[in-house]
């Protein structure tokens, strides 16, 4: 049986504007809204919230040129879809990305305007609304917040080690067959080969994974742009493209 038909494919690699591959994108799926769901996962202090949520929101809008129709309509269709539960108040990324997960099972496929599996399969597979999350605790709020505000928004942010979490949870990450590393107990595996314990590759332990790739990282925040959800967007996801282990810095970072 042939493979259901991909319009976007026809657009990978494509030099043009990242907003109106965006737009492709939005009108073929008939999609009502776009942007990173934002999960919270700090809580206490309501008033740093609502200013880290702003600051995020004046980097998306200086993506956009005013006097682009087509931009004026995409930026009209973003959408951060903050989901808070105090649950999530210093969770590991394993923790979140299950929340987000049912998320995206639920109040998200909601938003999918097509009931075809072959359909509702590329929206999950294609936009990264539903396969990546942007995830914000402590640490990367109090990075967001320890640059002045007129900094964002000018070229000074360019210098700014402010970031934001993004972990992935697309399908190809759960059909990887990994465990849950944050209830995962290593000293049951403390003599097993490698080649018997895939998930071990050696690596410094982080929130109990020794992978690589531990399926979240650190990313600069000014460059949360349409680029990147247009890379996330491909064939075949740019994530390995852009991947900085948690432990060895920011991606993007000069």
């Amino acid at each position: 049986m042939d493979e259901p038909w991909d319009p976007m494919q026809a657009f990978d690699g494509v030099t043009r504007k990242a907003s109106h591959d965006i737009w492709y994108q939005l009108n073929t799926f008939q999609m009502p809204k776009w942007g990173f769901v934002v999960m919270r996962c700090t809580y206490g202090d309501d008033e740093a919230w609502t200013e880290v949520m702003r600051r995020l929101e004046v980097v998306i809008q200086q993506c956009f040129e005013r006097d682009d129709e087509i931009d004026v309509q995409v930026l009209a269709r973003h959408d951060w879809s903050v989901q808070e539960d105090p649950a999530l108040d210093g969770a590991s990324k394993d923790a979140v990305r299950r929340k987000f997960r049912q998320w995206a099972d639920t109040a998200g496929r909601a938003e999918y305007p097509s009931t075809e599996p072959a359909v509702q399969a590329l929206i999950k597979g294609r936009i990264p609304r539903f396969s990546y999350c942007i995830a914000i605790d402590r640490e990367s709020m109090d990075s967001i917040l320890a640059d002045p505000m007129d900094v964002f928004g000018g070229r000074a942010m360019l210098e700014s080690d402010t970031y934001v979490n993004i972990i992935r949870a697309e399908d190809e990450w759960y059909e990887a067959g990994l465990p849950d590393f944050d209830t995962f107990d290593w000293s049951q595996h403390s003599g097993d080969d490698t080649k018997e314990t895939p998930y071990d590759e050696g690596e410094e332990e982080i929130e109990g994974s020794r992978r690589h790739d531990v399926g979240w990282m650190k990313f600069r925040l000014i460059d949360l742009h349409l680029e990147f959800w247009r890379l996330l967007s491909a064939t075949f996801s740019e994530w390995d493209t852009v991947y900085v282990r948690p432990n060895e810095g920011i991606a993007m970072e000069d």
